[in-house]
């Protein structure tokens, strides 16, 4: 090698020569050594006796390199210098010094061959009579000398045993290693018995056998079990007992042998159940109790899965458990756990005598749960008792819990007979105390007592009477009372007749009483503002006069349809707009102050038409808008309805129909903070078009729609929520009536189901536009009607009672058309209606339209604005009447006037305009109306009728449902005449007062209760 380092060297000397870069050279020598070799040397132990394993393999070690490892390969892989612990065979064994260096031995353990041990009979005995055989030992393999050992009663120890009795002898052989081996053998006919245990107590499962020795066959079993058997194998056995067998052989020789049985304690199950506390409850529980069988215990509840020997937390059914025990028998069994009935209760309401009274009861049945119960009231007194009593009106809660703790809480409501509900009429003092107070009740529990505060009367009516006030107590037959104070003024309710004009038509549409007194009126003109019609807003006080207006809008057609007085002092105004907005037309609101200034407007709407026709302010601020959109929606229009809030800013839109036209011209916040919407539908009901009444929740969201209708046309203007919770909503109906259109009312409940409809008019067109709840009861409708005129439209005012039976009617008007758009009940109890008029244009023949405004008393009775000449009817009974016109004193210029107009409804007006006479409406007044006050009554009551001369024949009478006439007058006189009627033993019910005249009769119904 030429390196520095010479590599893979065997021991030896060895030199290297060195030559540096000039030739000169050196050498030198190393000699390379190496250990002695490896030389182990194996020793082994070998084993004493066959199938030992005391063998032992050692290896001792000379040369290499100290210290060294051992790996034995044996089946533990020992790494000691000595194996031990080994059974027969070869062993290796793995050497490594410390330079690893590795070197290997094998040692051999020696195991001496099996002994074979058998013993051979040498004299058999016969049916074991004595004890002359003997036994000899064979023995094969092992390591002599050997060493006997026999089990006989002499305990023989040589090879051979002598003298033997029949019986089984084990012999036991030890060799000299110690190795013991033993075997077994019989002598003579012998029976031996075996059995098999019962695993499960309480099961009869077991076996016996018996197996013999010697003998010749065939062999007879007799067994001392219950059944007597007979075979060499018993079954069915149960545990806990000997069982013997006798067996005889062929040669009449018989054993006898018994075996025991054991038997394990029979194994018991029971669940122990915790029912249910409260009903619908989830808390019962099942416990396993087990006794017996050999434990331990396995457990299975199969509907869970659950494993243990309780469940909890279950609900009432039946629960099975499957039981093992440790020897695998199985024990099933079933439980239930039940709950209690759910907790109800129901009581027992005694009403309290009066509204005021604290005598009301509560009684309780309550069932269910578990008893005992317990209880807690909300009562003033906090009661715990079952029954309470001496309770006040209005609602209780009671808390009840039965013993588990299980609660019930239950709302009572108590009530009172329906209380005395007072309503207090007069008519006005004109002079010589001609004034008059009545009180109709409803209500309490009749009959009932009246004590007025300034006279003796035990009466409901008062006669007689000047200006001031007039207190009445009523008492009914429960002695509950109320107290009602009645103002009899002398100064009659103002009842006027206004128009308010321009010199082109001017529309009026809807009006709102302002507070502290007077109107607001608006619609559209087009006799003032900038455009070809502007939003138009008029003010009067409290007498109709004129204070101011306003025009709103743009250069195009502006229009407003609805306007009310804002809780600011304000108004605002819903319509619609084609000079603003996004579309074809929009929605247009305008808020203004109480001086009609602009505060804000807005439009809204999309590309299309929209418009508003109904504004309502909201109890938390804000308004809502209905109308109508051919912008949104799923059809060619639909019921638009809207939220803004008081700035305008525009909080949600909603839209509500079919494929259909669908419109929606009035609306109404409800008591449950939702909205009402009155209108018509093409896409749902019977007809062309449908009444259409729908329901929503604050949010716009749809809670109910009805369509109400034939199959003709049908069409809703008005609605209104009613005192009852439910609703009455006004139109037209070409289904129904007599005409061509007739008035068309509803009544819903709060569901919208109808509750009653009507039809109002005659052979002409009759159609309400408005409708409004009255404080005298019922409701009242306007609108307009050619039914009752003929050649003109008049306005048209109805009052019905609360099941929509017709009260009194009016027209109003001129001998033109004029219509009536809005109707509201005013402080003083009388009636306003807004729309429009053609009859008082500055021409006598039909002019331009006005915005007509209508005051009238709580009897639907009106003035013209002026009432400076006489008028008189020439003949009430023609359908066409001359009205001659007369100028009073200082009259002048037209000495009469004479026009040819329709003849008005009983009791109405016909105001007209004069030329040469000075500018007026004049107000005639059709004779012969009847008017029959309080109604309902207690058999008392007051007629007044306006009586013509020619009428000196009329009678008056009173007739019940059969015709029984009751009461009859035929001294009834001339002019107004007033009559007080008492009709006394008369039944409760409907009756009738007819006025009969030579022109014809007027019938008006009344109730006596």
């Amino acid at each position: 090698q030429t390196t520095a380092t010479a590599n893979t060297l065997y021991a030896d000397t060895f030199q290297v020569v060195i030559t540096d870069g000039f030739g000169c050279m050196d050498s030198v020598s190393v000699t390379l050594t190496e250990p002695a070799a490896f030389l182990p040397v194996i020793s082994t132990t070998d084993l004493q006796c066959n199938g030992d394993s005391s063998g032992v393999v050692s290896v001792t070690l000379s040369g290499g390199v100290g210290p060294s490892t051992y790996l034995w390969d044996d089946a533990a892989n020992q790494t000691n210098a000595s194996a031990t612990g080994l059974i027969g065979g070869t062993y290796m064994v793995l050497i490594t010094d410390s330079t690893g260096c590795m070197d290997s031995a094998s040692g051999t353990v020696i195991e001496p061959g099996a002994l074979s041990l058998s013993i051979a009979n040498n004299i058999p005995v016969t049916c074991n009579a004595d004890s002359s055989a003997s036994a000899a030992a064979v023995i094969v393999g092992g390591t002599s000398p050997f060493t006997y050992l026999w089990d006989d009663i002499m305990v023989q120890t040589d090879s051979i045993a002598l003298n033997l009795a029949s019986g089984n002898y084990t012999l036991a052989v030890t060799d000299s290693n110690g190795c013991t081996f033993s075997a077994t053998t019989s002598i003579g006919f012998y029976v031996t018995a075996s059995g098999v245990s019962p695993i499960c107590g309480g099961i009869c499962d077991g076996s016996a056998t018996a197996t013999t020795t010697g003998g010749a066959s065939p062999m007879a079993y007799a067994w001392n079990d219950p059944q007597n058997q007979s075979d060499s194998n018993a079954t069915s056995l149960c545990g806990g007992n000997t069982f013997t067998v006798t067996v005889t052989e062929a040669g009449g020789c018989t054993g006898v042998d018994s075996v025991s049985l054991t038997g394990n304690t029979v194994l018991n199950l029971s669940i122990n159940i915790k029912d249910v506390t409260c009903f619908n409850n989830n808390n019962g529980e099942a416990l396993a109790i087990v006794s017996g069988g050999s434990p331990p215990y396995t457990y299975l509840w199969p509907a869970s899965g659950i494993t243990l020997n309780q469940i909890t937390g279950q609900g009432p059914g039946t629960y099975t458990l499957i039981l093992t025990d440790n020897g695998g028998c199985v024990k099933t069994t079933t439980a239930t756990i039940v709950e209690p009935a759910a907790l109800a209760v129901s009581s027992t309401v005694v009403s309290t005598s009066c509204n005021t009274s604290g005598d009301g009861q509560i009684s309780l049945v309550v069932s269910g749960g578990t008893a005992p119960y317990y209880y807690t009231w909300d009562d003033p007194n906090t009661s715990t008792s079952k029954d309470v009593t001496d309770l006040f009106t209005g609602d209780y809660v009671v808390n009840i819990v039965d013993t588990n703790n299980c609660p019930l809480d239950d709302t009572i409501t108590v009530t009172a007979p329906n209380g005395l509900a007072l309503t207090g009429s007069f008519t006005t003092d004109t002079g010589n105390n001609s004034g008059a107070a009545w009180v109709v009740v409803s209500g309490g529990t009749s009959p009932y007592s009246y004590a007025w505060s300034v006279t003796s009367s035990t009466n409901d009516t008062l006669y007689s009477l000047s200006m001031g006030s007039y207190t009445v107590t009523v008492t009914d037959d429960n002695s509950c009372s109320s107290i009602l104070t009645i103002n009899v003024s002398d100064v009659e309710n103002p009842m006027f007749q206004a128009t308010y004009e321009g010199t082109l038509d001017d529309f009026g549409r809807s009006m709102d009483e302002v507070t502290g007194g007077g109107f607001i009126i608006t619609g559209f003109t087009s006799s003032f503002g900038e455009g070809g019609t502007d939003v138009y807003l008029v003010r009067t006080d409290a007498n109709g006069n004129y204070m101011w207006s306003k025009t709103y809008g743009g250069s195009a057609n502006d229009e407003g349809n609805s306007v009310i007085e804002t809780s600011d002092g304000g108004f605002i105004i819903a319509g619609y707009t084609m000079s603003f907005g996004a579309g074809e037309s929009d929605i247009y609101v305008i808020k203004t102050n109480s001086s009609g200034d602009t505060t804000w407007t807005m439009a809204y709407g999309g590309l299309s038409d929209d418009r508003g026709f109904s504004i309502s302010e909201l109890s938390g601020g804000g308004y809502v808008i209905a109308g109508g959109t051919n912008s949104y929606g799923v059809g060619e229009t639909d019921v638009y309805l809207m939220e803004i809030d008081a700035n305008g800013a525009l909080q949600w839109t909603k839209t509500y129909g079919g494929a259909g036209f669908d419109y929606g011209y009035s609306v109404q916040q409800t008591t449950d903070n939702g909205f009402v919407i009155a209108g018509y539908t093409y896409s749902f009901g019977a007809g062309d078009a449908n009444a259409y009444l729908i329901k929503t929740d604050n949010l716009g969201a749809l809670t109910w729609a009805w369509a109400f209708g034939g199959n003709a046309d049908d069409e809703l203007n008005s609605v209104r929520q009613t005192s009852d919770g439910g609703y009455i909503v006004a139109g037209y109906s070409k289904s129904f009536g007599n005409g061509k259109e007739d008035v068309f009312v509803v009544k819903t409940d709060n569901a919208g189901v109808q509750t009653w409809s009507k039809t109002f008019g005659d052979s002409d067109i009759d159609i309400a536009r408005s409708v409004a709840e009255s404080s005298a009861g019922g409701y009242v409708i306007a609108g307009s009607s050619k039914s009752f005129g003929s050649l003109s439209e008049k306005v048209y005012l109805i009052k019905i009672d609360a099941n929509g039976d017709e009260e009194w009617a009016k027209t109003y008007g001129g001998a033109f058309h004029d219509r009536g758009w809005d109707v509201i009940q005013t402080a003083d109890q009388g009636y306003a209606i807004a729309g429009n008029a053609t009859s008082f244009a500055e021409s006598v023949t039909a002019g331009p339209r006005e915005f007509y405004l209508i005051k009238t008393d709580y009897l639907g009775r009106s003035n013209c604005n002026q009432n400076i000449i006489t008028s008189t009817v020439l003949d009430t009974s023609a359908l066409y009447s001359t009205f001659v016109i007369t100028p009073g004193v200082g009259g002048g210029g037209l000495s009469t006037n004479t026009i040819a107009t329709a003849n008005p409804t009983a009791g109405g007006s016909l105001c007209f305009k004069t030329t040469g006479i000075g500018d007026g409406k004049r107000n005639i007044t059709k004779q012969g109306d009847l008017i029959v006050y309080p109604n309902p009554n207690n058999g008392k009551f007051s007629v007044s009728i306006m009586m013509d001369l020619r009428d000196k024949d009329a009678s008056l009478r009173v007739f019940d449902i059969k015709g029984v006439v009751v009461y009859s007058d035929t001294d009834l006189g001339t002019g107004n005449v007033a009559k007080q009627i008492e009709l006394d033993n008369i039944d409760n019910g409907m009756y009738f007062v007819q006025l009969i005249s030579k022109d014809g009769s007027i019938t008006k119904k009344i109730i006596c209760q």
